[in-house]
């Protein structure tokens, strides 16, 4: 893993996608509803929140991060919710 690809003090809904997919599947395999739902919870919760309000990304993937200590997407080469590149103007 390349060094600007840590996220120390964030979250990155990509890198999670496991841990849903056990959630679902505990479901399926326990009839228990309750696992799908807290799933289903916490990624309603970052479509509604997880947006760059500057450039309209998602925080997830190799280039953003959710930042729990600034509750706000962030680039991860530069720690900023604009990268560094929300000023440009196209």
């Amino acid at each position: 893993m390349r060094p600007m690809d840590r996220t120390y003090s964030g979250a990155n809904l990509v890198e999670d996608v496991p841990l849903y997919d056990l959630l679902y599947r505990l479901t399926e395999v326990n009839n228990d509803k309750h696992y799908r739902d807290e799933a289903d919870k916490s990624i309603d919760w970052f479509k509604k929140n997880g947006q760059s309000k500057v450039t309209g990304l998602y925080a997830w993937g190799s280039h953003m991060y959710w930042d729990v200590h600034l509750h706000q997407p962030v680039y991860d080469s530069t720690g900023k919710p604009d990268g560094g590149y929300g000023t440009k103007k196209f």
